[in-house]
């Protein structure tokens, strides 16, 4: 069942987009803050606020454990307010009747965040991002049990011409039945068993009806992706991508590409319903050359100007979502990997910019982060919840940045008083928190620049 059905970008739909675009901070960030509400009540330290959002109370109410639970006026994240909350060897509270800071009264400790064991004040500031992490798995999990696992039939729609599987005789359109003896379900049993280099694959395809046998092996590839990142893994060359957008073709059946998209869009449509060659951009200064049988039916786009994919080239039909239901093991096991495989691309990423090789272009803010949303809504519920887990999955990677203001910044801080056996002076935490509310104000400054320039090319 879908949950969500896309409704036209204009100016009446706008306000509900922006609200779902909301609505989705808000659940990710109470999920974070409810990681630290729990813990933190876990091991008995008073809460005294809990706010979604940002600035002046809307509204809220007084729950019986003196907590404050509250919507703010700015919906952009919210906090938890620890009483207590610090790290440095004497901490100074704010009392609100007398408009001052003081120290701990004795019977304000045994309930104070600073007066807990180092191991559970570290507890209740990482578990903010691990519930991240928890609830991105819990997403992954309910979904590969209840809808199934997004995947991708085993069919091949482009063979690299650069590769094993091409050399093999493997032909677009061909469907792979069985790799080394086990039935295949999905095109991805094929990739991650080919994703080291050589690695043998005894495979059973069919094409037309009648079934044959060839025996394949992996060959190492190496390559700097679009985001900057370097690649290193397995492959065979037998790919199931639905089409390429008009940006990344670079040459068809050898001859490059014409500079107008007019004119590159005449060429395909010459070489529908045929065997042909395209050459596609697949990463930074990296061309591979595809043998593709592109059809008619599925490129009409080609032919409407009004067709939002009318620079799109189409190799498959698109409209027929494909799901495989797991068991509790497999879903866990698959749910998991899931998980692992966006922290590592964060990892990455990361790591791409922090050395400079680029990436900067890419890191967007509110509008990119909105028009994210917009484009998980209209293509329906699974996406959706996709997109929820890896929102969620990368507010938890962020905050464990070493950061101070940030989870990460406060653990760093913990960590340095568990090595040397006492705390950073208040003085040294006050100006690396300072900077660490500069960096992160320059972050973001920087983020909706790049939304803006977006905008504005």
């Amino acid at each position: 069942m879908e949950f969500f059905t896309a409704l036209p970008l204009d100016a009446a739909n706008i306000f509900l987009y922006a609200l779902v675009f909301l609505a989705t901070i808000s659940l990710v960030v109470f999920i974070h803050e409810m990681g630290h509400f729990l813990t933190a009540r876990l091991f008995g330290v008073r809460v005294q606020k809990f706010s979604i959002g940002f600035g002046k109370e809307l509204f809220g109410y007084t729950a019986k454990d003196g907590t404050r639970w509250c919507l703010s006026r700015i919906p952009l994240g919210g906090y938890v307010q620890i009483f207590g909350y610090g790290s440095a060897a004497e901490v100074l509270i704010w009392d609100a009747e007398k408009q001052e800071r003081r120290p701990l009264r004795p019977e304000e400790k045994p309930y104070a965040f600073c007066e807990k064991p180092l191991w559970q004040r570290m507890l209740i500031v990482a578990m903010g991002p691990l519930i991240n992490f928890i609830f991105a798995f819990a997403i992954f999990f309910c979904m590969f049990i209840t809808i199934g696992e997004p995947s991708t039939r085993p069919y091949i729609t482009a063979v690299n011409m650069n590769s094993s599987g091409y050399e093999a005789g493997f032909l677009p359109m061909d469907t792979i039945v069985s790799i080394n003896g086990q039935n295949t379900r999905r095109m991805e049993d094929l990739w991650e068993k080919s994703g080291e280099a050589g690695v043998k694959l005894d495979l059973i395809a069919e094409r037309d009806g009648k079934r044959f046998e060839r025996s394949i092996v992996s060959r190492g590839v190496d390559y700097i992706d679009l985001k900057g990142i370097e690649r290193a893994h397995g492959q065979i060359g037998l790919t199931n991508f639905n089409g390429v957008r008009f940006a990344h073709i670079v040459s068809v059946n050898g001859v490059p590409r014409p500079e107008s998209d007019d004119a590159l869009r005449s060429i395909l449509i010459e070489i529908l319903d045929q065997p042909a060659r395209i050459g596609v951009k697949m990463g930074q200064g990296d061309e591979t050359e595809f043998l593709i049988y592109p059809r008619s039916d599925v490129n009409e786009n080609l032919l409407d100007p009004s067709d939002p994919a009318y620079s799109f080239f189409y190799l498959i039909q698109t409209a027929e979502p494909y799901y495989i239901h797991q068991g509790p093991m497999d879903a866990a096991w698959y749910a998991y990997k899931r998980l692992e495989r966006y922290v590592g691309e964060s990892v990455k990423f990361l790591s791409v910019i922090l050395q400079g090789k680029g990436g900067q272009e890419r890191i967007g803010g509110l509008v990119t982060m909105g028009s994210a949303t917009r484009k998980a809504v209209e293509k329906g519920t699974v996406m959706y919840l996709i997109f929820l887990a890896v929102l969620s999955v990368q507010i938890g990677f962020i905050n464990l940045f070493p950061v101070p203001a940030l989870d990460g910044g406060y653990l760093l801080f913990f960590a340095i008083e568990g090595i040397t056996g006492h705390a950073l002076p208040e003085r040294v935490q006050d100006y690396a928190l300072t900077t660490g509310m500069i960096l992160l104000f320059g972050m973001m400054i920087f983020a909706n620049m790049n939304d803006i320039l977006r905008l504005l090319s």
